[in-house]
């Protein structure tokens, strides 16, 4: 029992702010396990906001994407806000003093211009998303597949690229096994082809909720599209940075994000 609690809390902990837990055994691969807690962080928020404001059908969805957002102390986001930054410094050779300003890049507690302009950008996006979106399930799909993909991006790097693990790198990924990695990729991608199917949260039944089709498999070919352009991002960035960290994922994830949402807009909205 102490240890499903301990591999609860590590993923509990590693992404989400509050509330502060304790334990005794870190898991990193326990850190797939942080999607599925975002994705139904988002849906309880988003649910309590709708009792509370019941003629509204955006707003709580906009509002369940900012609690989210802060209970992870904005952990995505200033990933991609600092990787934005990092892509504004010019990179005309592999000398130490170019890498070191990308690096100074991720490490600055500033925003530059690209970051705040990436920023803006993603918020407006969501926005939108919650404007044209009116089901919780197809945004859960949402952040299930971005958040997984990134992750899987990182895993992947780490396993293939020898510059993912070097000095410059920062992260977990070598620690967390292929194999666990592989089935939550796996589970992720059947949850979210099932979500696009249910206009809202009801009881169904199982043997039809896990019912596939060849429709269900044009619909995970296409979410196999956000899920490649994230590993091409990560592998990108690890090759310009040299090295792998926890704000290219992190930015990955909200590249991802946006990718998904693009997709939903064109075919579920």
């Amino acid at each position: 029992m102490r240890i499903l609690s301990d591999f609860f809390l590590s993923a509990w902990s590693f992404y989400f702010r509050w509330p502060r837990c304790r334990l005794q055994i870190f898991y990193p691969s326990a850190l797939f396990l942080g999607p599925f807690l975002q994705a139904l962080v988002f849906l309880l928020s988003a649910l309590v906001f709708q009792g509370l404001f019941p003629s509204e059908k955006s707003l709580p969805l906009f509002l369940g994407m900012i609690s989210l957002a802060a209970l992870t102390g904005f952990f995505h986001e200033d990933g991609f806000a600092d990787s934005a930054d990092s892509l504004g410094v010019s990179k005309f050779d592999r000398s130490e003093a170019v890498l070191a300003r990308i690096a100074h890049a991720f490490k600055d507690p500033r925003l530059g211009s690209f970051g705040v302009c990436a920023l803006c950008l993603l918020w407006i996006f969501r926005f939108f998303l919650s404007t044209r979106i009116e089901s919780l399930a197809l945004l859960c799909a949402c952040y299930l597949v971005s958040r997984v993909s990134a992750l899987f991006a990182g895993v992947l790097a780490s396993r293939t690229t020898q510059i993912a693990v070097n000095a410059r790198s920062s992260h977990l990924m070598k620690d967390i096994s292929i194999v666990a990695a592989s089935l939550s990729l796996l589970v992720c991608f059947l949850m979210a082809e099932r979500l696009l199917h249910l206009e809202n949260f009801e009881v169904y039944n199982l043997v039809n909720f896990f019912q596939m089709n060849a429709a269900s498999l044009g619909n995970i070919a296409v979410l196999l599209l956000p899920f490649a352009a994230v590993n091409l991002f990560v592998f990108g960035m690890v090759k310009r940075t040299e090295g792998l960290n926890g704000d290219i994922l992190g930015a990955g994830a909200c590249l991802g994000e946006i990718l998904v949402g693009l997709i939903l807009l064109r075919y579920f909205s």
